[in-house]
C-alpha cells in the first residue's frame, strides 16, 4: 500500500469547481474528484495551521492535544498522545515528509523515516519546489509500504501566482465591488500592509485580491497535475492512493479578517477531502459531516496498523469503497489565533461563542441557521435564545468532558492574549507610526516596498 496525502495550506472547499465554484480554478482536482471520492462537507475544526494538523497527525482534537493557536509557544505535545507517522511506522510502514511546520513545532518532525524541509531560510516555496523535493525522495524510496504527507504552500498569502494565473480570474466584478478603503479600516490592517499588500503593487478593488487567491489555486492545481503525469510517466499511478485537503480555508472580504484564516465561519472550516485510486469507488460523493481528526484512522487502516483507543476520529474507508457512513451529529470549533472563540456546527445551526475578541474586536456571540443562511450574514443569537442555549449547553458538556479536569487550554490562551496581536503591533512598529495613528486615521505607504522573504504567520 502507498498512500499519499496532498495537503493545500488555506484552500478553502468552495474555490474549487468540483465544489460549486463558478470559476475553472482546478481541473486536475476536479478530474481527483470524477475518478475518485469527494467528502461533500469536510471539516477543520480547529484552525489555523498548526491546530489544524495537529489534530491530522494526532486524531485527536484541541480540548485533547492542547494546540489551539498558531505560534503560540507550544514547545511540545501531552505526553502519549497518539501520533500517526510514529504508529505508521512502528507497524512496519515507511513514513515521509515533505514539509516546513518543524521549523515552528518540534512535534512535527516525529515520528518520520525521513522528512524532508524543502524551504532554504528567507525562501518563499511555491508547488514545484515542493514537488521537487517529493521526487527527490520518491527516487531514493523502494519500499513496498509507505505513506508520504507532502505540504503545499499556495495557496497561502501572500498570493503571488505566476503569469497568467496571477490576472487569469480578476473578471466579473461587482458593481458595487468594495475598494482598499474597507480592507484599510479592519483593525488587522497593519498585518496585512506588511505581509499582502505591498507585495501586490497596487490593485483596483478587493476582488482583485480574490482573484489573486483564485490564481494561487490555479498554479497549484498545475501543479498537482505535474505531480500526478509524473507519477504516470513511472508506472504509479494504479499503486498510490492519493488524499486531498486543507488545513483551513481562507476569508474573503466577508467576515473580519479579510484574505486570512480568521474566525469560525465555514469559510475557514469547510475544506476539501478527496480521494482517489486503489480501492476508491470512482465519481462517488460522500454527505454528512465528516472531520480532520478522521484522517488518522482512516491511514492506519489502509496499512492494517491497529488505531489506538486514543483516537478521536472514525476511519473513512466504508465511504471511500461506496459503502453508506454515518454523518457527525456536532462538531466542536475552535480558535485562539486572531480571537478565542468556540463553537458548535450542526447540519442545521452554528453557534460561535466569544472568550477573547482579540485582534478583530468582534465580541458578539453568533447563531446562524445554515440552511437558510449558508453565508452566515444573519445572526439570530436575539431571535431564538431557544436553540443558542441548547447548543451552548451541548458544547460546554462537550468540552467539559474532553477536559476531564485539565486546565482549559482556550482560556489559558485569553489570558496571555492571542498572538497575532503581537503581530499587529510588530507590523505598525516596522511601518515607523505609533499605534495612535492607525487608529486615528486610515494610512497609506508612500511607495511599494519588496515582498516579503518568508511566510507571514
Amino acid at each position: 500500500m502507498k498512500v499519499l496525502l496532498l495537503l493545500a495550506d488555506a484552500l478553502r472547499a468552495d474555490h474549487l469547481g468540483c465544489y460549486g465554484y463558478r470559476y475553472a480554478t482546478s481541473p486536475t482536482i476536479d478530474g481527483l474528484s470524477a475518478r475518485g471520492c469527494r467528502f461533500a462537507d469536510f471539516f477543520a475544526p480547529s484552525i489555523p495551521t498548526q491546530p489544524a494538523h495537529t489534530s491530522i497527525f494526532s486524531g485527536t482534537p484541541s480540548v485533547t492535544n492542547r494546540v489551539v493557536a498558531h505560534k503560540a509557544g507550544n514547545p511540545e505535545l501531552p505526553s502519549g498522545l497518539p501520533w500517526l507517522p510514529q504508529l505508521l511506522r512502528h507497524g512496519g510502514v515507511t513514513t515521509a515528509a515533505v514539509d516546513t511546520l518543524a521549523d515552528q513545532g518540534p512535534w512535527f518532525a516525529r515520528g518520520w523515516t525521513d522528512y524532508r524541509n524543502p524551504r532554504a531560510p528567507g525562501q518563499l516555496i511555491d508547488v514545484r519546489t515542493v514537488n521537487a523535493a517529493f521526487f527527490n525522495w520518491l527516487d531514493s524510496q523502494e519500499a513496498d509500504d509507505w505513506f508520504c504527507f507532502v505540504h503545499y504552500w499556495d495557496p497561502h498569502s501572500p498570493y503571488l501566482p505566476p503569469a497568467p494565473y496571477d490576472t487569469a480570474y480578476d473578471t466579473d466584478r461587482p458593481a458595487d465591488c468594495p475598494g482598499r478603503e474597507l480592507w484599510e479600516a479592519q483593525p488587522a490592517y497593519p498585518f496585512a500592509e506588511r505581509w499582502q499588500v505591498n507585495a501586490y503593487g497596487g490593485f483596483r478593488d478587493l476582488e482583485a485580491v480574490r482573484a489573486r487567491y483564485d490564481g494561487e489555486i490555479a498554479y497549484l492545481d498545475h501543479g498537482i497535475g505535474e505531480l500526478l503525469d509524473q507519477l504516470a510517466n513511472r508506472g504509479l499511478a494504479d499503486d498510490i492512493l492519493v488524499l486531498v485537503t486543507a488545513d483551513h480555508g481562507e476569508v474573503m472580504y466577508d467576515h473580519p479578517g479579510f484574505f486570512d484564516h480568521a474566525g469560525l465561519y465555514d469559510d475557514t472550516v469547510h475544506v476539501p477531502l478527496l480521494a482517489a485510486g486503489p480501492g476508491v469507488r470512482a465519481g462517488s460523493v460522500v454527505t454528512g459531516m465528516h472531520q480532520h481528526v478522521d484522517l488518522a484512522p482512516t491511514v492506519l487502516e489502509l496499512f492494517g496498523v491497529p488505531a489506538p483507543a486514543g483516537l478521536a476520529g472514525r476511519s473513512l474507508i466504508p465511504a471511500l469503497a461506496g459503502e453508506p457512513l454515518p454523518s457527525e451529529t456536532e462538531l466542536i470549533l475552535t480558535e485562539a489565533t486572531w480571537e478565542v472563540k468556540w463553537g458548535i456546527r450542526t447540519d442545521e445551526w452554528k453557534l460561535i461563542k466569544v472568550i477573547d475578541p482579540g485582534v478583530h474586536g468582534a465580541s458578539d456571540d453568533e447563531l446562524f441557521h445554515l440552511p437558510s443562511d449558508p453565508g452566515e450574514r444573519v445572526n439570530l443569537i436575539r431571535e431564538r435564545p431557544d436553540v443558542a442555549d441548547h447548543l451552548e449547553l451541548r458544547l460546554r458538556r462537550w468540552w467539559d468532558n474532553g477536559l476531564a479536569g485539565a486546565p482549559d487550554p482556550l482560556r489559558q490562551q485569553a489570558r496571555v492574549g492571542v498572538p497575532a496581536a503581537g503581530w499587529v503591533r510588530e507590523a505598525v512598529a516596522a511601518s515607523g507610526l505609533a499605534q495612535s495613528e492607525w487608529q486615528s486615521r486610515r494610512y497609506r505607504p508612500s511607495g511599494v516596498t519588496p515582498p516579503p522573504t518568508a511566510i507571514a504567520p
